[in-house]
């Protein structure tokens, strides 16, 4: 008796002979049976693309069995956006689906509270930022915000971290649908510019600014600034270096220093 022919779950629809079909430009078909459920897909359909051989049908079968098997077929349809007017509330939906899953997201929550609670100048009644339609969020009113922040001493960097965020979320929302536009883009061109920052490879362009920066400091101060040209550590990292054991004596040496910045004399 002739064995039956195995083509694990592939077929084409076509008139051609088996023997043609990995010849034939026709469409490659997948069946395939999953408890008691049977699928019958087309593979371009599926795939989005051409699949122009056998091995191509192979590969897009094995991923949509592979989807199947794991109750991840079909793909489910992300929800239609909920229905936003203020921007506190598109702030609350970016961060449950998007900031919370970001390393930022402990001091993007921390941003987004100061955005939300400024009081926009020039409103009468007073206005915040949150309260704000979010469609209605323009150009002058992020003005109004780095402005703010730069009367209050904020540095470049923060100023532009604030920026940065908005501008994500913005493009994030106009992804997703929950807005229309952003105010960082008049038609193609940005209508919001980042301040410039102090560049970092510039900080010392002289041998002796090290030197003098060290001079400057006082013993506790100048014990930090030690330990972070060592080890190029940031501050908070280096009053937060752990017990030396086991370290090295350049290490344990760094951390001798840093700790009298920890529990200096009295």
């Amino acid at each position: 008796m002739e064995s039956r022919q195995r083509n694990h779950g592939l077929r084409k629809r076509c008139s051609c002979p088996r023997k043609l079909w990995a010849k034939c430009q026709h469409a490659w078909h997948f069946n395939f049976r999953w408890r008691g459920k049977s699928y019958r897909l087309s593979l371009e359909k599926e795939a989005d693309h051409p699949i122009t051989n056998r091995d191509e049908a192979r590969a897009e079968a094995d991923r949509l069995r592979a989807a199947i098997r794991a109750g991840k077929y079909p793909v489910p349809v992300e929800p239609a956006p909920t229905a936003v007017t203020t921007f506190r509330q598109f702030a609350d939906i970016w961060l449950a689906r998007e900031g919370s899953r970001l390393a930022s997201g402990a001091i993007d929550k921390y941003r987004l509270k100061l955005f939300n609670d400024f009081v926009l100048p020039g409103t009468n009644p007073p206005v915040m930022f949150g309260d704000k339609p979010v469609g209605g969020v323009a150009l002058g009113d992020i003005e109004a915000w780095r402005e703010a922040r730069r009367k209050i001493g904020r540095s470049p960097v923060t100023i532009n971290h604030d920026l940065k965020l908005l501008r994500k979320m913005f493009n994030w929302g106009i992804r997703k649908g929950y807005v229309e536009r952003t105010p960082f883009k008049i038609g193609t061109e940005p209508a919001i510019l980042l301040d410039r920052e102090t560049p970092r490879n510039k900080r010392f362009e002289a041998e002796d600014l090290e030197q003098r920066l060290i001079d400057a400091a006082g013993p506790h101060l100048r014990a930090v600034i030690i330990a972070m040209l060592e080890t190029a550590c940031r501050p908070g990292e280096i009053l937060s270096l752990p017990g030396g054991e086991g370290l090295g004596y350049r290490w344990r040496r760094l951390l001798s220093v840093c700790r009298s910045v920890r529990s200096p004399a009295a």
